[in-house]
């Protein structure tokens, strides 16, 4: 049974560029992808015990899960081989019908489960895609929300939030236990200097790289348009723009609530998570003006209106919860080493 050699995973916060390396990845001809797949996350963040919520009770099925494991002489590893079976299946399938060699899949919030991967595809390779998470959360305001009134309190969804808090935090662990197989790129990098970032990331990838992987929309290569991920910038262009990597800028500067969101989001970080993922704290500090922190920066958890994940009742109290001690262990963890093994 495969352990994942021929198996890719591009892992980020979304809206971080992810669509944009899919593009540019699909263009080598030993690489098949498909939109965003997740099929690995019900079956391996299902054990969690909370997280997930389901009209079962979901804590219940954990126990009885957890309670039918122990009764098997492999315990836990049986169920980790028979997700293996399972995913293995899918993928095989997916490269059967293209002919290629390797798939590549690309789902951003596989940064719950890096660890669970890990376990279940050993020899997989694995590909975090980093992005300044103020140009993250630019984008999440300019795609999926729409500016508040004044005085109005601003909604953003459960599942958002995990994007902007819990995926640093799950990246950040990810990077500090690094895998032999382990890329790490830049975004800011890719718009910038494309050719030199791919060359380096098929380099740690053990593959050949190809020039023209660069013009992803060249000759109609863009012309299919997958259900999930970005669906605009990508299929406007044919290479990476630099533009993008600064647009953060006006959009977050573009309303007084959409800054004030903005300066509670880099509190709510922090020093240390900035610094762990390549990026200059004090610089964002100066652009979004922020002389004092505690004068000028909202709480995060109050400056948002948390509302249940899409389509999805969720169990926010929970959630809210975990948002608060996440925040709480930023602001202990004030100036960390920047983590970029396998980097670019």
């Amino acid at each position: 049974m495969s352990t994942g050699n021929s198996l890719i995973f591009l892992i980020s916060q979304p809206r971080a560029g992810s669509t944009l390396l899919q593009r540019i990845l699909s263009g080598h001809p030993s690489i098949h992808t498909l939109s965003e797949p997740w099929i690995a996350l019900n079956p391996l963040f299902a054990r969690r015990r909370h997280g997930a919520s389901a009209s079962y009770s979901h804590s219940l099925a954990c126990e009885a899960t957890q309670d039918f494991l122990g009764s098997l002489p492999g315990g836990e590893q049986t169920y980790i081989e028979s997700v293996r079976l399972y995913l293995n299946h899918l993928y095989s399938a997916a490269l059967a019908a293209s002919g290629k060699s390797l798939f590549l899949d690309k789902t951003p919030r596989y940064y719950f489960i890096v660890d669970e991967l890990r376990r279940v595809f050993p020899d997989a390779r694995f590909v975090f895609l980093l992005r300044n998470p103020l140009a993250v959360l630019g984008s999440i305001l300019e795609t999926w929300t729409q500016k508040p009134g004044f005085g109005e309190p601003f909604a953003l969804r459960a599942d958002l939030i995990h994007d902007l808090l819990t995926a640093p935090d799950c990246l950040i662990r990810a990077l500090n236990s690094p895998g032999s197989n382990d890329a790490v790129v830049h975004y800011e990098n890719l718009t910038h200097s494309p050719s030199v970032t791919i060359a380096r990331l098929c380099r740690r990838l053990h593959l050949d790289f190809h020039p023209a992987m660069i013009e992803y929309g060249a000759g109609g290569r863009n012309k299919e348009r997958w259900a999930f991920g970005d669906q605009g910038t990508v299929y406007a262009e044919q290479r990476p723009v630099t533009v993008r990597a600064e647009r953060w800028r006006q959009v977050l500067t573009s309303s007084p609530q959409w800054t004030a969101l903005a300066r509670a989001y880099l509190r709510a970080l922090g020093p240390g998570v900035f610094g762990q993922l390549g990026y200059n704290y004090e610089s964002f500090r100066a652009i979004l003006g922020i002389r004092d922190e505690v004068r000028d920066c909202p709480d995060f958890l109050e400056t948002v209106f948390p509302t249940p994940s899409y389509n999805d009742t969720g169990d926010l109290p929970s959630q809210l919860t975990w948002f608060r001690e996440l925040i709480a262990r930023n602001a202990r963890v004030r100036n960390q080493p920047v983590l970029l093994a396998a980097g670019d």
